[in-house]
């Protein structure tokens, strides 16, 4: 799993894609004081950024691609990669 912080961002706005086993997260956060701006108000002092960001991040060969979902919770995006069948391990029976 991949936790990546964006709060305040519409997930509407985020995009997501994987491609070469390369993971991307782009997206855009905006603070809001367009509305400020237009109303002529003085912001002072501001303490969250604004602006385009763009994640990326290289995954091991064997990925699921069909399988890759992302949830966002309370500013958190989690996206879950979960491994190809022909990556997960199992138990080899020994014939006699």
């Amino acid at each position: 799993m991949i936790a990546l912080d964006m709060p305040g961002v519409d997930p509407s706005t985020v995009d997501i894609n994987f491609e070469q086993n390369v993971l991307s997260v782009r997206g855009e956060k905006t603070f809001g004081l367009e509305s400020a701006k237009n109303a002529d108000v003085r912001v002072h002092a501001a303490e969250r950024v604004s602006g385009k960001f763009e994640r990326s991040i290289r995954l091991p060969e064997f990925v699921d691609a069909e399988h890759i979902s992302a949830e966002q919770k309370h500013g958190v995006l989690y996206v879950t990669v979960p491994k190809a069948k022909a990556a997960l391990s199992r138990k080899i029976a020994i014939k006699a």
